[in-house]
């Protein structure tokens, strides 16, 4: 009995790393798609922004947590890596968008023929969940930077981190 237990836990440590890439894989399918607003007869509900810019959020975290798990940054999968960055580029450009949007605007190339309202249409009891959203789309945009500098080159990031943490001068070391 305590053989085949052996046995299962080494063949299903060797698949593991299989089984999360499909996950992620999954996962990397909305992280490199547009963002899709929530409409109601042709208007972005802006109201529901936040939770759209939460959704992209958790699918970037959980994409991040199970790379961690099977150490995709130390991977010399490099075609794997390029295809990670390029979902990650994508939802990138996309919290730009949300970012930098006026509240109530309605790109035309995201929806032809739409019905166009401007910011004096959103009621000021949804004024907090746009601030929210955006709030998070910047602080995702740049954990996104962040992630694909790590990924991309890591060792200038490590640099980085060092340079951050240098040692104390002589005189900086004796001055109490």
């Amino acid at each position: 009995m305590i053989g085949s237990q052996s046995a299962f836990i080494k063949q299903a440590k060797k698949d593991m790393p299989d089984f999360i890439k499909q996950a992620i894989d999954g996962l990397l399918t909305k992280l490199d798609s547009k963002i899709t607003y929530p409409r109601k007869q042709g208007k972005v509900v802006e109201s529901r922004l936040l939770k759209v810019v939460q959704s992209r959020e958790q699918i970037y975290l959980s994409i991040v947590e199970l790379m961690d798990i099977i150490n995709i940054d130390k991977s010399n999968d490099s075609k794997y890596k390029k295809r990670i960055i390029q979902g990650m580029i994508t939802t990138w450009h996309e919290l730009t968008t949300i970012i930098c949007r006026d509240i109530g605007e309605i790109e035309e190339s995201e929806l032809e023929g739409a019905v166009l309202f401007d910011s004096e249409d959103v009621s000021d009891d949804h004024l907090s969940s746009i601030a929210k959203s955006k709030v998070i789309a910047s602080n995702l945009a740049k954990l996104i930077l962040d992630r694909i500098a790590m990924l991309d080159d890591p060792e200038s990031v490590n640099n980085e981190k060092q340079e951050k943490y240098e040692l104390p001068t002589m005189i900086e070391r004796y001055a109490v």
